[in-house]
C-alpha cells in the first residue's frame, strides 16, 4: 500500500482500464468505479486523496458526484473528466464542484494525464501539510 490514493470514476468501463494502463507502475493507490453510488461506497471505506470524475454519467451525474465530495469530504483533491468541451459546461463543472484540474476525453497515452495526476497529488500532499 503507497500513502496516497486516487479513485477515478467513469461509466465506461473502457476509460477506467485505459486509465489503469496509463498509470500502471504509478506510487499511489488506484481505485476504480463505474457509477456515483460504487464511488460514494469507496470513499465510505478507504481514505482517499484525489477523485477523478467523468462529468457525464447516468443517475447521479459528475457534477453531482463532485458537490458530494465537496460537502462530506472536503479535503478531497476534485478533477473533472469530460468529453464535453462546451466551455460553460466546463466552467459550471469548475465552479460548481471546485475542481482543481479539468481533464478531457479521449483518453490517449501521449497526453499529460501522469504529469496531472502528479501534480494533483502534490496539491493533496500541500493542503495536508498546510492544516
Amino acid at each position: 500500500m503507497y500513502k496516497n490514493s486516487i479513485l477515478f470514476v467513469d461509466d465506461v468501463k473502457f476509460i477506467l482500464k485505459t486509465l489503469d494502463g496509463i498509470l500502471k507502475g504509478e506510487k499511489f493507490n488506484k481505485f476504480y468505479a463505474s457509477s456515483a453510488k460504487e464511488a460514494l461506497e469507496i470513499l465510505e471505506n478507504n481514505d482517499i486523496d484525489v477523485i477523478v470524475t467523468d462529468i457525464l454519467m447516468p443517475g447521479i451525474n459528475g457534477l453531482q458526484l463532485l458537490q458530494i465530495v465537496k460537502n462530506k469530504y472536503p479535503k478531497i483533491v476534485r478533477v473533472a473528466l469530460s468529453g464535453n468541451y462546451n466551455s460553460s459546461f466546463i466552467i459550471e463543472a469548475i465552479n460548481k464542484g471546485e475542481v482543481y484540474r479539468y481533464l478531457t476525453k479521449p483518453i490517449t497515452v501521449g497526453e499529460n494525464y501522469k504529469k496531472i495526476i502528479e501534480e494533483t497529488i502534490e496539491y493533496s500532499e500541500y493542503l495536508k501539510s498546510a492544516r
